[in-house]
């Protein structure tokens, strides 16, 4: 029987780093394609609750990964249209059943835990009380509170609450809103920030941008520089499809690395993934926590082999 089970999607390219590194198959949900391939029953009996996927009893899992679970969209459900949001909502809700369940089982992450981490507010105070540097932040609706916020720093920058990647109509192309600087005195257009609630920060520049994927407790570092045309840009991300990032291995200051691995556990989580900026005098600013953040790219462009260590932890059950 599987001792591991992921939710995920089936295509899903973390898996496959991951699974070279075990002597069982993993098991997989995929939340995708629930409805037309997975069978998941939940029984309620003396105050225990068993979990059957596809006719596997779940209760041999030692770790559920829950990786990167996606959804159908409501408006792709395949049932007659007066029945999608009844149907949608079925679908959605018996999946995320299993998200506060099998709580006996090591967790990658808690779902709770994973919840209240992705709070950037939250992120921020936590960074601060464990004695990160963090820029100054202000996350709003209120345009009246920008001008204000915009005249204390040379620059700012200004970011989205939650990375949303939105399909053109078409289904031929895909746009997002990536952290953008703007410098002070920059004129701004803020007739829809009621509608967008935002994040406007203190912008570190220059500096060097560090992803940080702790697994555990071990830390893994690589700087993400953009280059060419992107070379300025605010948000390393933007060079990615076309190619324009530098990913280098660096060593942090074990300082630094402690605070991490202290992040994660005030959260409650095995696993994260923290952006950090270090500034031209050295000083290292915290910027943001991914509690699922990506990274076998990471491992593909360095050779940082963060792949073993989650297969090691998942197998284990434990940090």
């Amino acid at each position: 029987m599987a001792s591991i089970l992921v939710v995920s999607v089936a295509d899903d390219s973390h898996l496959p780093f991951v699974q070279q590194h075990l002597d069982e198959q993993m098991l997989i949900i995929d939340t995708f394609t629930f409805p037309e391939t997975g069978k998941l029953t939940y029984v309620t009996r003396d105050g225990i609750v068993s979990v059957i996927y596809n006719g596997i009893d779940l209760s041999s899992v030692r770790s559920v990964w829950y990786r990167k679970p996606a959804f159908i969209k409501r408006a792709q459900y395949p049932v007659p249209e007066e029945y999608k949001e009844y149907a949608h909502n079925a679908y959605s809700s018996g999946v995320k059943l299993l998200f506060d369940l099998l709580a006996d089982k090591f967790w990658v992450s808690p779902y709770q835990n994973h919840m209240r981490a992705n709070n950037k507010v939250l992120q921020l105070a936590i960074a601060q009380r464990l004695g990160f540097c963090v820029p100054e932040t202000i996350v709003t609706n209120d345009s009246t509170q920008i001008e204000d916020f915009q005249d204390r720093f040379p620059s700012i920058v200004a970011k989205p609450l939650k990375f949303t990647p939105l399909l053109s109509e078409d289904g031929n192309s895909i746009k997002a809103f990536y952290a953008t600087s703007i410098a002070k005195g920059m004129p701004l257009n803020t007739s829809g920030l009621h509608l967008t609630p935002t994040i406007f920060q203190q912008e570190i520049s220059p500096k060097l941008d560090i992803r940080i994927t702790i697994v555990g407790n071990q830390v893994f570092a690589c700087s993400t520089t953009p280059l060419g045309s992107m070379e300025n840009k605010a948000d390393w991300r933007t060079g990615i499809t076309t190619g324009q990032v530098a990913y280098d291995p660096i060593e942090l200051p074990e300082e630094i690395s402690d605070k991490c691995v202290r992040y994660l556990r005030e959260l409650g989580l095995p696993f994260g993934v923290i952006e950090l900026a270090r500034d031209a005098e050295g000083i290292y600013w915290f910027l943001e926590l991914n509690p699922n953040g990506q990274w076998a790219f990471v491992e593909e462009n360095t050779n940082i082999v963060i792949s073993k260590a989650m297969a090691e932890m998942l197998s284990k059950g434990s940090i």
